[in-house]
């Protein structure tokens, strides 16, 4: 797995105001139609700072325009803080998910890579509400889809996912209804090159 992802524990500290000032922009943002059921929403919000984004039937309609001064601050912390370590600076969107509690989840799925700059890694940063009480993060074999491995996410923990993963690896996280996760909010920041 190690060739396909690699987990930097504490990657990146911020402040609680920055984690807030994220969360409460998740109130302008639309809900997701549930692909398997029109009527209803999934219940992670989901938006994207650079651009939209297509995926399945879903979409993640761009925020905040394409002047980065208008992004909030822990966007462009987590898009700095990836073209700093990757030596790279053709990284220039970041997806967002917000997870209100643990029965929002991610179906397994490998993503679409179409968009993405040739060979360049995706960047996945995960903050929480409650620090120490990480949220399962699951890898899955594409041509079993059997689990293969799961990564403990805490707060301020990045996974740097390989172009490679995508081919043979799906990737998602499991809805919980345990007590811990009942009030524990989860962003997600995902940073990607695209061309």
């Amino acid at each position: 797995m190690d060739q396909y992802v690699k987990y930097h524990k504490s990657a990146l500290e911020i402040t609680d105001d920055l984690f807030k000032e994220l969360w409460d922009l998740m109130d302008i943002v639309p809900f997701t139609p549930n692909p398997m059921n029109k009527k209803y929403n999934i219940k992670r919000k989901q938006g994207t700072f650079g651009s939209s984004y297509a995926f399945g039937a879903q979409v993640s309609h761009q925020l905040k325009g394409d002047n980065y001064e208008d992004w909030p601050e822990l966007v462009l912390k987590v898009l700095e803080h990836t073209r700093q370590i990757s030596g790279c600076d053709l990284y220039n969107v970041v997806h967002v998910n917000w997870y209100p509690d643990g029965t929002a989840g991610l179906d397994p799925h490998s993503d679409d890579m179409r968009k993405m700059v040739p060979n360049m890694d995706i960047y996945s940063y995960t903050f929480l509400s409650k620090h120490g009480t990480p949220r399962g993060f699951q890898v899955y074999d594409k041509k079993t889809n059997e689990q293969v491995h799961e990564f403990m996410l805490d707060h301020g923990d990045l996974l740097i996912m390989t172009a490679e993963m995508q081919n043979k690896y799906k990737h998602g996280v499991k809805k919980s209804t345990a007590k811990k996760y009942r009030n524990l909010k989860r962003i997600n920041l995902t940073v990607r090159a695209w061309a």
